[in-house]
């Protein structure tokens, strides 16, 4: 379990880092579906939504900003 938790803490700092999916695919050599399953995975784990899903933007949710 928390090999998968660590994963999906890389995942989420590549797309933060990235600044989208696209890239933080590309990076990872995994599907955007898969990233984007770990992601939800691991905001339902944490029980917060970790990034605000725009059409074509993902941004941190300002919460873990401040």
């Amino acid at each position: 379990m928390k090999v998968m938790l660590l994963k999906q803490l890389k995942y989420f700092i590549s797309i933060v880092e990235k600044g989208n999916f696209t890239e933080a695919v590309e990076e990872n050599y995994i599907s955007q579906s898969a990233i984007s399953q770990q992601i939800q995975s691991l905001e339902n784990e944490l029980g917060y939504k970790l990034l605000i899903r725009e059409k074509r933007t993902k941004r941190v949710w300002s919460k873990f900003l401040s």
